[in-house]
């Protein structure tokens, strides 16, 4: 790690500021700022900004020839975790990925290029699952996947991107305010970010090429309590935009959720996980409701 880095240089307009938010996963860490290391871009064009949301033992990190800097605050959630990041960013452009996850080593080339032609675009990338033994972990991409290719179509042009493989302007993220910190916990954090985005009707494009790999390990347990999140982060969402009439999509939307893995997977893995996708539903809807209930009291 270069003590005393000059500032970045960009190319055709790009700089990068990567902002890794991370919360007592040192293994998945190092992983992470290896293929940050790794990337391919010029490293004079790019920094690496590392936030320890306050995990239960300080975070002391460095990578040979990635320039990299350190924040660390108070256990407050990945949502100002990333906020705080994207204060001392220098690049033109913020990108986010989150502590469990790999980039592989054409991601910010990726990026850069279509920012070079759409400087204020937000992009998202595609996310592959790298734990493909795990069911739990399959099922929660997979259902990350179906939210993709039934949102991004011709027909509705994009909804939302998820915050661990994301990437726009930095100064339209702070005319923006950032993320909401009112999000104590991951789930529809980022969702309500791309609301507001899009309500100012700023260009948001899907690109499958500025790909990254999730290692998320899930046992049952962890799986539903992740989708209980989601679904407690939902209703925030939901509150927040006052959209509650909203909650529900249109029945088609779920048989379609339901029918995802039927062709993915072979028998009878594909039956577990439309199991599983079943129960995560639920899982999602129980938080929900239990966030609605906590309201009201």
């Amino acid at each position: 790690m270069r003590s005393e880095p000059g500032p970045l240089i960009a190319r055709n307009g790009v700089s990068l500021s990567v902002v890794v938010p991370s919360y007592d996963r040192p293994e998945s860490l190092r992983a992470c700022l290896a293929s940050l290391a790794g990337q391919r871009f010029p490293g004079d064009g790019y920094e690496v900004l590392l936030v320890d949301d306050g995990g239960h033992q300080p975070i002391v990190a460095s990578e040979p020839g990635l320039r990299l800097r350190c924040l660390r605050q108070a256990h407050a959630g990945p949502a100002a975790a990333r906020n705080l990041g994207a204060s001392s960013a220098q690049g033109t452009h913020l990108a986010f990925i989150d502590d469990d996850c790999t980039a592989e080593s054409d991601w910010l080339c990726t990026l850069a290029e279509r920012f070079s032609s759409s400087p204020d675009a937000m992009l998202g990338g595609h996310t592959l699952n790298d734990l493909p033994d795990s069911v739990y972990s399959s099922v929660s991409q997979s259902i990350i996947d179906y939210l993709y290719a039934y949102y991004h179509t011709p027909l509705r042009a994009g909804r939302f991107l998820t915050s661990n493989n994301l990437a726009l302007p930095r100064a339209r993220f702070v005319e923006l305010g950032g993320f909401d910190e009112g999000f104590p916990r991951a789930g529809a954090e980022d969702r309500e970010l791309c609301e507001r985005w899009l309500q100012r009707g700023w260009p948001m494009h899907y690109l499958p090429a500025a790909r990254v790999r999730h290692a998320h390990q899930l046992d049952l347990v962890g799986f539903l309590s992740q989708h209980f999140k989601y679904g407690r982060g939902n209703w925030r969402f939901h509150a927040v935009c006052e959209q509650r009439s909203q909650v529900y999509q249109p029945a088609g939307f779920y048989l379609g959720l339901l029918r995802h893995p039927l062709r993915q997977e072979a028998a009878p893995r594909a039956w577990l996980e439309v199991g599983l996708t079943a129960m995560a539903q639920a899982s999602t809807a129980a938080g929900f409701f239990w966030e609605q209930l906590r309201a009201r009291r």
